[in-house]
């Protein structure tokens, strides 16, 4: 390698760390800086393909709708588009980043996001924790010092765990590792910051890991395994009564999630070019935490039924590098859309929506290898 290669290669090493970096922190300026560096360094140093960048370039027109209709509809238009900005680019960069390095690589820049993702949520906690907030609708974020959104914190250490499992080596240390993260996840998470979303996306993933792993023991295995695990559940339903966490309190038919969710699919087709707003009694808020929906209110449905689209054509490529034996990320793909009909989305998960668009990137590499 010659030394004018290897200096580009430390470069874009130092680039793209430094964007994971700031994007896991949750740092905006050097986020959009460093993310912008990045991807003008794609431009000027990759062959760039028409198959790769005709689907980036749906991305983008796709964010190009979302703000420019936005701005008729949104009233601090400083800041919307500020965070549409934002948003944009990191996903830009998330797009991009499998076409910049190696599968390997791009394994060990997962798990570097998610151990800082993790470490970010579990300060906070702790922190919060610490001077007397109460975990639920009660937050308080040290790095930027002001109050913070719960749901969105919790939800993002359970998808950065998710993210780990789906990367990290299989090994005997590891797993120790990850069951302990799974034991802080359940006291942070679930029991201090009662994120409803949050126990469900784990419980979703981790039955489905489960029930892929009990296929392949055997009979006298199953059975110790269906002991253990009845056991870990029933002493949970015993020792913690869920309906006493804050995230969890006041559910079901009766809730400002159900009625929100029920008014806004009634009335979304009568918004073509966004305005659609919350109209519940048990909830004042602007935004439906429902990415379809809120973008239904930022830009209409017609900006949703393209963003559907996207989802659609990425959804078929993952299906045929699944068949091609192909490592997709499926399942986060599926995790995410979930997580993300749960919670705030391109309001407030610029961090974490960027791993949907990073999805795309990986398997429109993948199928174009594919003979």
């Amino acid at each position: 390698m010659s030394r004018s290669s290897e200096k580009n290669r430390i470069l874009l090493s130092i680039l793209i760390t430094t964007s994971i970096f700031s994007i896991s922190l949750r740092i905006f300026s050097l986020s959009f800086i460093f993310s912008i560096l990045t991807i003008i360094w794609y431009f000027l140093s990759k062959r760039v393909r028409v198959k790769d960048v005709s689907f980036f370039i749906s991305i983008i027109l796709f964010y190009i709708l979302y703000i420019v209709i936005g701005l008729n509809n949104n009233i601090d238009k400083n800041y919307f588009l500020f965070k549409s900005l934002l948003f944009l680019v990191t996903s830009s960069f998330f797009y991009l980043l499998p076409f910049l390095v190696t599968d390997e690589k791009l394994n060990n820049y997962l798990k570097f996001y998610a151990l800082l993702s993790i470490g970010y949520v579990y300060i906070i906690a702790l922190y919060s924790y610490m001077n007397g907030f109460r975990g639920y609708n009660d937050l308080y974020d040290p790095f930027i010092k002001m109050p913070i959104n719960s749901p969105l914190i919790s939800l993002l250490a359970v998808i950065a765990y998710i993210v780990l499992c789906e990367t990290i080596q299989k090994s005997t240390g590891n797993m120790i590792f990850l069951f302990i993260l799974l034991t802080i996840n359940i006291l942070c998470c679930f029991i201090y910051l009662g994120s409803r979303a949050s126990f469900i996306i784990m419980i979703i993933y981790i039955s489905f890991k489960y029930l892929l792993y009990f296929k392949g023991l055997s009979t006298n295995k199953k059975i110790i395994s269906i002991i253990i695990s009845s056991s870990i559940l029933i002493f949970f339903m015993n020792e913690v009564n869920l309906l006493k966490l804050g995230g969890f309190e006041k559910r079901g038919l009766e809730s400002s999630r159900f009625d929100i969710l029920k008014n806004g699919l009634n009335m979304m087709w009568d918004y073509p070019f966004g305005g659609l707003k919350v109209v519940s009694k048990y909830y004042d808020g602007l935004w439906f935490h429902n990415i379809f929906l809120d973008i239904v209110r930022v830009s209409g449905y017609i900006v949703l039924l393209y963003w559907c689209f996207i989802l659609f054509i990425t959804s078929i490529i993952i299906v045929l590098n699944k068949k091609n034996n192909k490592k997709t990320f499926g399942l986060l793909f599926i995790i995410l859309i979930i997580s993300f009909s749960q919670d705030l989305a391109f309001d407030g998960h610029y961090n974490t929506i960027g791993l949907l668009f990073m999805i795309m990137g990986i398997n429109m590499k993948k199928i174009r290898m594919i003979k």
